[in-house]
């Protein structure tokens, strides 16, 4: 996927419509995505994600340890969100990068953090009683 489709995508999954500020906050979630993974997944992701997002991902200090709780807390501080709006919008930004990196990396990925961590790649399904949101189930290599 190139960078305009990418940037697209975050815009349509989050409902932003400045392509601008939906480059700010894919970086800025990517930053903090990069500070939880381990280097070997940040180097992965980074290799499928378009050459733009690279630097965002890519964090030369040690994984922090932090729950995903503090996740969205850093999202929300480094975006000016409230927690609500940090998850939302780091879910918009997750599923795009879903589309962009290969499944088995996505699913090294998620097995690599805890397991609380899996509700940042959501599956979305409409139904008759509204949205629906389910964690997204592995995918096939």
């Amino acid at each position: 996927m190139n960078y305009q489709d990418f940037i697209k995508r975050v815009q349509e999954s989050t409902g932003e419509t400045s392509p601008k500020e939906a480059k700010r906050i894919t970086e800025a979630i990517l930053e903090v995505l990069g500070e939880r993974l381990s280097r070997i997944h940040r180097k992965h992701m980074a290799a499928q994600l378009p050459g733009e997002l690279h630097l965002a991902v890519v964090e030369e200090d040690p994984a922090q340890q932090f729950p995903l709780e503090e996740f969205y807390n850093r999202v929300a501080a480094r975006l000016d969100l409230n927690f609500h709006e940090a998850i939302v919008t780091s879910r918009g930004v997750m599923k795009a990068v879903a589309e962009a990196v290969a499944p088995g990396e996505i699913n090294d990925i998620v097995a690599g953090l805890p397991t609380e961590y899996a509700e940042l790649f959501v599956r979305e399904v409409v139904g008759r009683s509204g949205l629906d949101v389910h964690p997204l189930a592995p995918l096939a290599p």
